[in-house]
């Protein structure tokens, strides 16, 4: 009888220990997973942001060795959509000036 009370003692140490170690190793794997998806969100996000300011220099690069105006392209798109924001553009002698848009 005592050597059966050693077994049954030493059983659910057993099962004690692989439960905690499987919930231990499931905790941890949803921590990581977890982890690695919002790495990956912020990587997209910044991949995208990066890929559309390459877009950008791309296209003003394009305007620029055609001889326009590199912003040629966003006072059209502000002309069209009536948008009057305050955007000024510094000139050489160092005075801003605001020419091209229109408060309406």
């Amino acid at each position: 009888m005592r050597n059966t009370k050693a077994m049954m003692d030493d059983l659910f140490d057993f099962l004690f220990t692989v439960l905690v170690a499987f919930f231990a190793l499931l905790f941890i794997h949803a921590a990581l997973v977890k982890s690695i998806d919002d790495r990956n969100q912020n990587s997209l996000t910044e991949m995208t942001s990066v890929n559309q300011i390459a877009t950008q220099i791309v296209d003003q690069q394009k305007h620029f060795e055609q001889g326009n105006d590199p912003l040629l392209g966003f006072k059209e798109q502000m002309n069209q959509k009536k948008i009057t924001l305050p955007l000024k553009a510094a000139k050489p002698e160092g005075t801003v000036s605001t020419e091209g848009f229109q408060d309406e």
